[in-house]
């Protein structure tokens, strides 16, 4: 890979914090390119975790918030040549959320666009209406010969689909259901999700509300583990506060969790204590005949900082 020192900085968009640090780290391991280094680099609003440099980013990942900041400051200093200062591609990725940053930045850039001399724009989305961007961007004053539209093979990954039995919809309780879901498919598939890649052993991953049901989650897991319902289960928290270091750690993978890590990952700042008002059922599964015999495997209880540009390897069950 190799940038040329003159062809300016190109920014990409994402929608949350935590996923510029974990695209921007992705981006270099892609690439090649050791993890101190800062040709690329990550910004957001926190400003004691942004890496970056100004002589050294060439690839910068930042938040749709300070992108929008940059360009409403740049029209109020009134440059008219340029939209963004040192940045010659402008990428903004899930085009399609229709978020306040999102369309403001499309509003305040289309109009000018076609005055501006190298400089690119480019929308990334899955799912984003073709027909009417296009009328948009007309609408604004653009060439429709100044726009090109390409399509990219999509990726996908193994899915296994488990409906949950009827029994348990009656419980009223989304915590006590998760819990009796991670025993469930726990103990059924032991040895990982038969796919067509070959036999998937990574960890479950579940999405809850919040930090408290974090920690809820992992007090009655941890609890279903003393009282012998289960064995092997190790969870962990992941939020948008949760540390880069425990971030790399969760997302990497690998066959076994590491217990050593257990006991040092964030389990702190997490809301309230666990309610004891939901202690584990002893009907939320049938005692194993010998819980020392499952695997270990990691739950992964995500709030939705974990929904866009995170990526555990070998994941392979989501609640």
């Amino acid at each position: 890979m190799h940038l040329h020192p003159q062809a300016g900085r190109v920014y990409c968009t994402q929608i949350r914090r935590v996923t510029t640090q974990s695209v921007s780290r992705n981006t270099k391991d892609i690439w090649n390119i050791p993890r101190d280094s800062l040709v690329v680099g990550y910004r957001h609003g926190t400003e004691k975790l942004d890496q970056w440099s100004e002589q050294q980013t060439k690839v910068l990942f930042l938040t749709e918030g300070i992108v929008m900041r940059q360009v409403m400051s740049h029209e109020e200093h009134r440059h008219p040549n340029t939209i963004l200062s040192d940045c010659k591609v402008l990428m903004l990725d899930e085009a399609h959320s229709g978020s306040t940053d999102i369309e403001l930045i499309l509003a305040r850039i289309l109009p000018r666009i076609s005055q501006v001399k190298n400089f690119r724009l480019v929308l990334m989305s899955a799912t984003l209406n073709i027909d009417t961007f296009l009328k948009r961007v007309t609408d604004a004053g653009v060439n429709r010969t100044d726009v090109g539209i390409f399509h990219m093979d999509e990726r996908t990954n193994p899915l296994a689909l488990y409906c949950v039995p009827s029994n348990l919809l009656r419980e009223r309780d989304n915590m006590e259901l998760a819990l009796r879901m991670i025993i469930k498919i726990h103990h059924e598939y032991r040895n990982g999700y038969e796919g067509s890649a070959g036999s998937i052993t990574g960890p479950i991953l579940v999405f809850v509300p919040g930090k408290a049901e974090i920690r809820l989650l992992i007090e009655l897991i941890k609890n279903a583990i003393k009282r012998g319902y289960t064995s092997g289960l190790y969870p962990y928290g992941f939020h948008a506060d949760t540390p880069d270091r425990d971030r790399i750690f969760l997302t990497n993978g690998g066959d076994d969790p590491d217990p050593s890590r257990y006991g040092e990952l964030h389990n702190y700042n997490l809301g309230r204590k666990a309610d004891e008002k939901h202690p584990c059922n002893a009907s939320a599964a049938a005692k194993p005949k010998n819980p020392e015999s499952l695997p270990a495997r990691r739950v992964i209880i995500a709030t939705n900082a974990a929904e866009t540009a995170v990526t555990f390897k070998d994941c392979w069950a989501v609640i």
